[in-house]
């Protein structure tokens, strides 16, 4: 999440799935009860019959702020002052959070 100079934060693992914007892909082991591997998924394997339908997906259920806009663009300090803003949104609270540990 971060490194030795503050522009080495990468502001979209900040917001992680709370942005809309980020494209995700999945991976799972399924085990029996003896803790026997069953299957996996990692994911997509590209092949004739799975080329066109790579499993990425987006989690669309917010849009961006303007804190997170900010974020996104790298001006920290603004973005902490625009998530305290809206104190009463629990977005805005982790975000300050998170914004806050940076600086530890």
């Amino acid at each position: 999440m971060s490194g030795d100079e503050p522009n080495s934060v990468d502001p979209i693992t900040l917001l992680a799935f709370t942005n809309p914007n980020n494209r995700f892909s999945w991976s799972v082991d399924a085990f029996d009860e003896n803790d026997e591997l069953l299957t996996r998924s990692n994911g997509y394997r590209l092949g004739n019959d799975t080329i066109g339908h790579l499993p990425f997906f987006y989690l669309k259920t917010r849009t961006l702020t303007e804190a997170d806009q900010l974020l996104l663009d790298k001006k920290f300090t603004e973005a902490l002052e625009a998530y305290k803003v809206n104190l009463d949104d629990k977005h805005s609270e982790r975000m300050i959070k998170r914004l806050e540990e940076l600086d530890e």
